[in-house]
């Protein structure tokens, strides 16, 4: 059962792990190069500490500030969300998603014993942490034994916190398995538990430290990973896991296969009064839009509020105006240096949604739901564009309101700069990059459904040149393969040049999206419907 589910879920584990890994591959060696003098590096140390949108994004900066408590204040609190993200929506999918798919009916109908399946999902689960734990402490240890300032147990502490953390959201995932009835209200309901568990630990480091005990995501402030490296906590914080997988366990033991403890909210006898495949569309995906829309312009205002302290950083510290260039930052002055980052943070965000929405088509077909749809009479093309068309306008509409955010929120901090031309600059100028994207994931999902996984790692790629290509000196035409990274901020000046921006690069990516839409129409009536 293990091995099936391996199988099922390959493509997905590898791209999660792989990126995760390269993100923590990368980091200690730029910061090396960047701040290796201890005595450069006390000036920037100070400015994060004292800046409170850090503080409330990554949590309290510990002092000195080594390599190594810089690595777990600013790349772990990212890489321990993102492997939370991981552990939850894979609880999800190979609990209550096997379900909804047949598969767990199927293997139990040939006599496996009805325990076995979510026997197998947690241990699969468990093996997605530790690849991804395991491979942290084996960089960590690797870069120890040429940075001084790392330091084995540290790196080992880590990337045991990072085990047990995802893991724990994990768990809860499968409990949230099992207390709703379809995979897309559980996977909603373990993604809330991941925004909770992040905002426990931002009210933790706001004066409540005994809350860090509560949030998975705060265990790292309880361990002090290249701090204090204390040992102690992992006990309690695996009784706590297993207390959660026993939990997980006893509920499914009292449901029946397909049943739930919480009944949906969603369901109704009344006609719906939906007119068109749009309106379907828009109904089915508005949940996920009002999520991913509050979480994009929720990033937008708290990066935005920070403009005045990190600003100054970059005007004081060179160091830190190369770094920051280097990922990405590649306008001249500091605010468009600055603001030109944000966009692409924030339009890689929107390049997720937009292939997230896209793809709750292939979803729909796969659960068998889309044969409902087709049959009271709509096309297939018009079901699947109008699903794209959802993506779309959602996209336009985040990156162009994150623009104004960011314009708004950083002019309020700054006085003698106008932000407001870059904030927009930095994110509808790659709008055409993530339609693009958005191209791409209606081709895949129209012609080669069962490779549909793989547009995820054309997103973390993309992700990954344009943010981090520059760390680890990429070739210059690799990083222009990206989706993103194509703005009038590139390399701008005082002024922005939206005439030599559109002669370029965009308007091949919205030409691709354009081609990838209508060949999509074209060809997904040509196929045979793909169920599970």
């Amino acid at each position: 059962m293990i091995r099936l589910l391996l199988r099922r879920h390959r493509v997905a584990l590898v791209s999660w792990v792989v990126g995760l890994l390269a993100l923590v591959a990368v980091t200690i060696p730029s910061y090396e190069a960047t701040y290796g003098d201890p005595l450069t590096r006390m000036i920037l140390v100070q400015q994060l500490q004292d800046t409170p949108g850090l503080t409330v994004l990554y949590g309290a900066l510990p002092d000195p500030g080594t390599l190594g408590q810089l690595f777990a204040w600013e790349t772990g609190t990212y890489v321990l969300v993102l492997a939370a993200v991981m552990a939850s929506l894979l609880g999800v999918a190979a609990t209550r998603g096997e379900e909804d798919a047949g598969t767990t009916e199927l293997v139990r109908s040939i006599g496996v014993r009805p325990h076995t399946p979510l026997a197998a999902a947690l241990a699969l689960l468990t093996l997605a942490c530790l690849a991804v734990g395991g491979g942290t402490a084996a960089i960590l240890s690797a870069q120890a034994a040429s940075v001084d300032e790392l330091g084995t147990t540290g790196g080992i502490l880590f990337a045991t916190v990072l085990v047990l953390s995802s893991l724990a959201l994990g768990l809860l995932a499968v409990v949230a398995a099992q207390l709703r009835g379809d995979r897309r209200s559980a996977g909603t309901l373990a993604l809330t538990a991941v925004a909770v568990a992040f905002l426990l630990r931002v009210l933790a480091d706001q004066g409540a430290p005994w809350l860090r005990w509560v949030t998975p995501l705060g265990w790292r402030d309880v361990v002090r990973p290249y701090t204090d490296d204390r040992f102690w906590p992992l006990l309690p914080m695996l009784g706590i896991c297993v207390a959660i997988a026993t939990a997980g366990a006893l509920l499914a033991r009292g449901r029946e296969l397909g049943g739930a403890w919480l009944r949906g909210t969603g369901r109704s006898n009344h006609r719906l009064r939906v007119r068109s495949s749009f309106g379907w569309a828009w109904r089915d995906a508005r949940g996920s839009v009002l999520g991913w829309s509050a979480a994009i312009l929720g990033c937008a205002a708290l990066f935005a509020s920070m403009t005045r302290g990190l600003v100054t950083t970059l005007e004081q510290d060179r160091t830190t105006a190369e770094l920051l260039a280097r990922m990405g930052g590649e306008a001249q002055d500091p605010v468009g240096m600055y603001f030109s980052f944000l966009g692409l943070f924030l339009t890689l965000l929107a390049l997720i949604c937009g292939v997230a929405l896209t793809l709750r088509w292939r979803n729909e077909e796969s659960s068998g739901r889309l044969v409902a749809e087709l049959g009271a009479g709509t096309p297939r093309w018009s079901s699947l564009v109008a699903r794209a068309s959802v993506a779309g306008v959602t996209v336009t509409v985040l990156t162009a309101f994150s623009g104004l955010v960011l314009g708004l929120v950083g002019r309020s901090q700054l006085d003698d700069v106008d932000p407001f031309p870059y904030a927009l600059a930095s994110t509808l100028g790659d709008l055409p990059g993530v339609l693009a994207g958005v191209g791409l994931a209606v081709l895949a999902a129209a012609v080669v459904p069962r490779l549909t996984g793989l547009l995820w790692a054309v997103v973390a790629a993309s992700g990954f040149l344009v943010l981090l290509g520059g760390l680890v000196d990429a070739p210059t035409w690799l990083i222009d393969l990206s989706l993103l990274g194509h703005t009038p901020t590139d390399g701008a000046g005082p002024t922005l040049d939206w005439s030599s921006w559109l002669a370029g690069r965009p308007i091949v990516l919205a030409s691709a999206w354009l081609v990838c839409l209508g060949a999509a129409g074209v060809l997904v009536g040509r196929r045979d419907l793909r169920l599970g």
